[in-house]
């Protein structure tokens, strides 16, 4: 009954979807240390201002761009009286 109610993840592709976007958050992030670098600020500065712009900039993303939808998706509360203690 399991493998019937749920279907099998393609796991190469997410592994590739990772791997790849991955390295691009990499890169952004080597892109804006070398530029905060050349700006002037030492390598701990820079280091600390491109761990702050990369949180800000995901901080605005939709949930679903953010990864932070859950998996399996959370049931939705149960609602009604059957649970409150009378």
């Amino acid at each position: 009954m399991r493998k019937a109610a749920s279907p099998p993840s393609p796991l190469l592709k997410d592994c590739l979807w990772a791997f790849f976007v991955g390295g691009a958050i990499c890169l952004l992030g080597e892109g804006l240390r070398t530029l905060y670098a050349a700006l002037g600020f030492t390598l701990t500065d820079a280091g600390t201002l491109t761990s702050a712009t990369l949180i800000g900039l995901s901080a605005p993303l939709p949930q679903q761009w953010a990864g932070t939808r859950s998996w399996p998706p959370r049931p939705a509360p149960v609602s009604g009286t059957h649970h409150r203690f009378r």
